[in-house]
């Protein structure tokens, strides 16, 4: 990787995040040390540099996960993308959406992916998939009425579990 062994050597942070795009304010030694599994996921899918990192970082933030964990960010994109029905950029975009609310019932962006690849593999892809799915998380937080009923005569608490 030509470019990578050029960034490696005299690097200035202009120079990386103008390949990378979207760094959430990283470090460059923390960009640098993301930048491998980001050009690789980028090389597998076929997509540019610049995007494929905006996709990673921006859902990182999206989860609250810190620059160290890029590894762990790019195997979760690209397994999720080549086990379901959805390309990188959707994948991402559907987490991104999905973030707050599933953060917040304290599922991991693993687990979220498992979701959102399901709903993916039933035609509900991309945006849709992570509004649906941060919409029926909001619901369940608070539930309408007769929910709530159900759900009581059946001893079921989201709020109490």
């Amino acid at each position: 990787m030509k470019i990578y062994a050029e960034l490696t050597g005299n690097c200035k942070k202009q120079r990386i995040k103008s390949l990378c795009g979207n760094t959430l304010g990283w470090k460059t030694e923390d960009m640098l040390k993301g930048l491998p599994e980001v050009m690789n996921l980028a090389a597998a899918f076929g997509e540019d540099l610049g995007s494929v990192s905006g996709t990673v970082t921006d859902t990182m933030g999206s989860f609250g996960l810190q620059a160290s964990e890029s590894a762990r960010m790019v195997d979760v994109l690209a397994q999720a993308s080549i086990s379901t029905n959805t390309s990188l950029d959707m994948m991402g975009k559907a987490l991104q959406g999905a973030a707050p609310a599933a953060s917040a019932f304290g599922y991991s962006v693993e687990d979220t992916a498992m979701a959102v690849g399901l709903m993916s593999d039933a035609g509900i892809q991309g945006e849709a998939a992570g509004q649906s799915l941060k919409n029926l998380l909001s619901h369940l937080s608070e539930p309408a009425k007769s929910v709530e009923n159900y759900m009581n005569k059946l001893s079921v608490s989201l709020r109490n579990s």
